[in-house]
């Protein structure tokens, strides 16, 4: 039954039952008022009739003194019978008993249809009444007492003492009860009519409640038997089982039957009871709750388990725990898959760095030789001795170290970023400067060929994404359109706003075009369809390289491409508000044009300038040497091992020290240190030159101190500005605290 029913009925109920109670109280007070009076006219009338009776004794008495009292009792008896004084006790319902003390004779006068009449003497057998009893005693009174048949009755009595007689007066009770009985027996049949009607009604809705709270419970028992946590209950005093789902059972491999009215003690082994044991009582007498979130216990179906349980202490309305709620999670599988996880990410980490080791150690070992080829080539270019057939050879030799340069970067960028350690700074760039700067880049390139540029581009249009990395791969398609173009033709740049939030840069060239089926396979590494048969240098990675840092700042690369008619590739990425400024431009490329004279500006007068290089490689020494020669205002010592380069450090105090970081039994990073400690080298500066080319290794070496980190191969004009400066800087500084 819905609960507002319930609460209608029960009210209706209790003000009958109170209705009729307090009927019943009523008629119980009415009865024993009637039965109080009773007893008080029986009192009364017996006391009368017995002073009527003593009064006619005597008057008997006084005139026939003579006279027996046997013979005064009957001429008394007479008088009565003649309704002098019988009429007044008329009451249709009561009894005179009149007993004698002697002659043993009772004589009973009572109403017939006759009128009054003596019944014949009742032989005296004995056994007198309680009421004659006490009038033959000589006592007045009423009360409910036994009479001579053994019956409770309503009775009268007085003695008459002149005649020694006892005469009692009674009414049997039931006839005063049966009035009274037949309400009650009325009010108790009305009284159990309307209970059995409300009853009845009762009992249809309390079937109704009944049914829905036993359907309530059957969601509950089905509720629980499916959730997938062990739920247990267990009673507050004995911490017995009082409650286990299905979950449960299987949790812990017994079926639910054995379990119920167990405790811990008769599951696990003693020491770990305890500790649950010890864990249920501080719930329930203490905390309320607690939530374990690693609990191991031992299963007799899966062994050894590991948990995640909450107990609750559920209380009644006195705030007395009455049991304990405990749900468990089986957390084992995930506790092992975590584990799994994390020994797979620790030795993805381990070959990560593996690999990272590897591209370091090989990025080192490609570029040390190429510095020397690509140095000297150079040095060889600007011989005047060559004939124009050896500086020819010689360009050619640079132009395939350059290519090989490349390969070798673009292989390493690549493993870079598939290992994911690559590092990008997302801020807003000009893309109106970004495009002005890259074609100035590859103009020449396309002068060479004749090939026309043209750029369509709003100003003030910015996107997010890395300035260098953003600059790489817009090189790469412009670079593209131009070397894939024929010759004569046109590249043409594109900014457009694509929707409200992206900006797309399209770089179209009129080159040969690239059939459809082709298009999917261009961004596959080291494809480069069929380019590679038509002499075009090219590694086949530049667009991969491209799509991945694009992707990794939040864009897309894409093409579009119709035979005969020329290729369109597009770059689209996230449009930002334009800044102020254009970002950092710190990553110039390689500079190009004439190696100029080293400190062109000095005079025969320039003092001499002392430069330290520290490094084991002979081709080094020797290429660094050579652009040294150059200037006869520096004197370079040189020095193989790190400890001969400290000590000619100590001794010499070099202007400037150049510094290799891979060094025989002492490390570059540790030569820095030393340097930096000793007062009077502290102030040198020391720049570092390496093959550790890693934007890592070069973050590093700026962190540990070094005034400036080149990296092999060496770009010479680049090399020999940064000696400039700073041998610069070192005579200012000595002419000013000169």
């Amino acid at each position: 039954m819905h609960p507002k029913k319930q609460s209608v009925w029960w009210p209706v109920m209790a003000i009958s039952l109170i209705a009729s109670l307090a009927f019943a109280a009523s008629l119980w007070l009415l009865y024993q008022a009637t039965h109080q009076n009773h007893l008080r006219d029986l009192k009364q009338n017996t006391e009368t009739l017995a002073n009527i009776i003593e009064s006619v004794a005597r008057t008997q008495t006084e005139y026939n003194p003579g006279l027996s009292a046997k013979d005064i009792f009957q001429i008394t008896l007479n008088v009565l019978e003649q309704g002098l004084v019988l009429t007044r006790f008329d009451r249709g319902d009561e009894e005179l008993l009149i007993g004698m003390r002697e002659g043993h004779v009772i004589r009973i006068l009572r109403k017939d249809d006759e009128g009054l009449g003596f019944i014949a003497n009742v032989p005296f057998d004995g056994k007198l009444s309680q009421p004659l009893y006490h009038a033959l005693h000589g006592k007045t009174g009423s009360g409910e007492l036994i009479d001579y048949a053994g019956n409770r009755v309503m009775a009268g009595y007085a003695p008459v003492p002149t005649l020694g007689i006892g005469i009692v007066m009674k009414i049997p009770r039931e006839h005063i009860q049966a009035p009274y009985i037949r309400a009650a027996v009325w009010s108790a049949g009305i009284v159990l009519v309307m209970i059995g009607l409300f009853s009845t009604a009762f009992i249809q809705y309390n079937r109704r409640y009944v049914n829905d709270l036993t359907a309530s419970e059957q969601r509950f028992a089905a509720i629980v038997e499916h959730i997938p946590f062990m739920i247990s209950l267990k009673r507050a005093g004995d911490l017995r089982i009082a409650l286990l789902n299905r979950a449960g059972e299987k949790l812990l491999g017994l079926d639910r039957t054995q379990l119920i009215g167990k405790s811990d003690y008769d599951r696990f082994p003693g020491e770990q009871a305890a500790r649950l044991t010890a864990k249920d009582r501080h719930v329930l007498n203490v905390s309320g709750y607690e939530n374990i979130t690693e609990e191991w216990i031992d299963t007799l179906s899966s062994g050894r388990r590991l948990l995640h349980t909450q107990k609750i202490a559920l209380k009644n309305a006195r705030g007395k725990a009455t049991y304990l709620l405990g749900i468990s999670e089986d957390i084992t599988e995930r506790r092992q898959a975590e584990q799994a996880l994390i020994d797979a990410r620790d030795e993805a980490d381990r070959a990560s760095r593996a690999k990272s080791d590897f591209l370091s150690n090989m990025s080192h070992e490609l570029r040390t030789p190429m510095n020397a080829i690509l140095g000297f080539s150079q040095l060889l270019e600007y011989d005047p001795a060559l004939t124009e057939r050896q500086k020819g050879n010689v360009q050619e030799i640079g132009k395939a170290g350059q290519h090989l340069l490349k390969i070798i970067n673009e292989v390493l960028d690549l493993a870079r970023i598939e290992s994911g350690r690559i590092d990008l700074s997302l801020e807003p760039v000009d893309v109106s400067m970004m495009v002005e700067e890259c074609l100035s880049l590859v103009r020449a390139l396309a002068e060479k060929r004749h090939i026309k540029t043209a750029c369509h581009k709003p100003a003030g249009l910015s996107v997010r994404a890395d300035h260098t990395r953003l600059r790489q791969a817009l090189l790469n398609l412009l670079s593209n359109a131009i070397k894939y173009n024929r010759e004569a033709g046109q590249v043409e740049v594109n900014v457009v706003r694509e929707g409200s939030n992206r900006l797309r840069i399209r770089v179209t060239d009129t080159g040969p075009g690239i059939e459809a089926r082709h298009l999917a396979e261009l961004f596959q590494p080291f494809n480069r369809l069929n380019a590679a048969r038509t002499g075009i240098e090219g590694t086949g990675i530049g667009l991969t390289i491209s799509r991945r840092l694009i992707e990794m700042m939040g864009g897309t690369v894409g093409v579009e491409s119709e035979v005969g008619t020329g290729s369109t590739f597009w770059i689209e990425l996230p449009l930002e508000t334009a800044s102020e400024t254009a970002p950092g431009q710190d990553h110039p490329e390689t500079a190009t044009g004439n190696l100029t004279p080293l400190l062109a500006a000095t005079t025969t007068e320039t003092p001499t300038r002392t430069v330290l290089y520290i490094e084991d490689n002979p081709a080094n020494l020797k290429l660094v040497a050579q652009i040294l020669t150059q200037h006869p205002h520096i004197h370079l010592l040189t020095a193989h091992t790190p400890w001969l380069g400290i000590e000619l450090a100590q001794t010499r105090h070099p202007h400037l020290i150049l510094l290799d970081i891979n060094l025989p039994g002492m490390d570059g990073y540790q030569v820095l240190e030393i340097f930096r400690s000793d007062a009077q080298l502290k102030k040198i500066p020391v720049v570092a030159i390496t093959a550790n080319a890693m934007p890592r290794d070069i973050e590093r070496g700026k962190q540990a101190g070094f005034t400036d980190y080149l990296t092999k191969p060496l770009d010479i004009v680049h090399f020999r500005t940064v000696i400039d400066r700073l041998l610069g800087e070192s005579e200012s500084g000595n002419k000013t605290s000169g």
